[in-house]
């Protein structure tokens, strides 16, 4: 009860300058860029931090994250509590049509198809792609395709693996999907859908920071890094997209948010359609 108590008593105002230094440090460690409009977020998102460590102070948990934490584990929990987890299923639609429509017929003769889902978050769009994957190849789909996805926020990630879904996460998928591709849960899971294993079975999940070296078994046909770049100032931005660049084939295609524009960034892409892009 004690501990409770002076849990519940742990609420620090974030001076000016603590803001500066964390972050600062968010951005060294993750790339998000947090704007001075972003203080009343970030201190509300990481006073339950402090609460649950029971430092008293933003300038102490500073200390305990750069200094106190050998373990490197405390400053997962802070991009974890920091990070935007917004997906949907078949978010853009018009991303997977073209995926469907134009992507996998153009690539329908490669042995297996690689696809980056980059800032995946809980796993809506891998397993969007795979479905749309089991739509175009039918019965063979699991062994025509790989779907790396990767997200720096761990509890995000956890929630991916597991593909256990609220039944009103898939309202906007139509009946005949929802009976090929889920799973409805009963008894105590009542309420509850899962992905099937056979959607599932193509997709790998892994921590994933843009903004450090890349380590894929690539290259890739196609890469999903969608409305992640509009956290990062422009330098981080250009650098991210040039390490994607890399990491996808030539003729490969690359899908981005409707805010975000690679020609901005790079010559080595050719405008397709909105929000998607191709490797010359």
């Amino acid at each position: 009860m004690t501990s409770t108590i002076l849990a519940a008593q742990i609420n620090p105002e974030l001076s000016d300058r603590e803001f500066m230094k964390l972050s600062q440090l968010i951005h060294e460690l993750s790339g998000i860029n947090l704007g001075e409009h972003k203080q009343s977020l970030l201190r509300a998102r990481l006073v339950k931090r402090l609460r649950a460590l029971g430092i008293p102070t933003f300038t102490d948990y500073y200390d305990f994250v750069t200094q106190g934490d050998s373990s490197g584990e405390e400053s997962i929990h802070m991009l974890d509590a920091i990070s935007t987890n917004l997906t949907e299923f078949f978010r853009e639609p018009a991303h997977f049509d073209y995926l469907k429509d134009v992507f996998f017929r153009r690539w329908k003769n490669e042995p297996v198809i690689k696809i980056l889902s980059a800032g995946c978050s809980t796993g809506e769009e891998a397993y969007s792609i795979a479905i749309c994957n089991r739509e175009v190849f039918g019965e063979s789909a699991s062994l025509k395709l790989k779907i790396v996805a990767g997200d720096i926020c761990t509890r995000a990630l956890a929630r991916a693996k597991a593909g256990i879904y609220d039944t009103d996460k898939i309202k906007s998928i139509s009946p005949q999907r929802l009976r090929a591709n889920f799973m409805y849960g009963t008894g105590s899971s009542r309420g509850l859908v899962c992905v099937s294993p056979e959607v599932r079975s193509s997709v790998e999940f892994m921590h994933l920071n843009l903004t450090e070296p890349l380590h894929f078994n690539g290259p890739f046909h196609a890469i999903f890094c969608r409305n992640v770049a509009i956290y990062f100032n422009k330098a981080t931005q250009a650098q991210v997209f040039e390490k994607l660049g890399r990491s996808l084939l030539p003729g490969g295609t690359m899908f981005v948010g409707h805010a975000e524009s690679l020609t901005t960034f790079s010559r080595g892409f050719a405008y397709v359609q909105p929000a998607v892009y191709e490797r010359r």
